[in-house]
């Protein structure tokens, strides 16, 4: 678990962070947050996940994102 200077998680995720957490390339890192109803959220150009989702997502807790 990695923690900003302030000692708090970030709370959404953008396609650097998962490119970080998964060690994987921009392009796969934008292919799964295109995913059929992945739940993410747009805020400008970014597109972001929340982090938990995110990690229910990663441990294969989650249905219907495929």
């Amino acid at each position: 678990m990695r923690v900003n200077e302030n000692n708090t998680e970030k709370v959404m995720l953008g396609i650097p962070d998962i490119m970080r957490i998964m060690g994987i390339g921009r392009i796969n890192a934008e292919e799964i947050m295109k995913l059929n109803n992945f739940p993410t959220k747009q805020v400008g150009r970014r597109i972001l996940v929340h982090r938990d989702i995110f990690e229910a997502w990663l441990k294969g807790e989650t249905e219907g994102y495929e």
